[in-house]
């Protein structure tokens, strides 16, 4: 099996269905990063950089 680079939709996309992580934006502190956000807690599970 070859792994390649994964496009970030993608990610995002994986996340929310497999795991119910929101996405949250931060353009003001963080342009062009987001970051993945567990509902729950509140913390931030990862940071994906577009």
């Amino acid at each position: 099996m070859t792994w390649g680079p994964m496009d970030p939709s993608d990610l995002v996309q994986y996340a929310e269905k497999a795991h119910h992580i929101q996405e949250h934006h931060r353009r003001d502190a963080f342009p062009g990063c987001i970051a993945l956000v567990n509902p729950d807690s509140e913390k931030w599970a990862a940071v994906v950089i577009r």
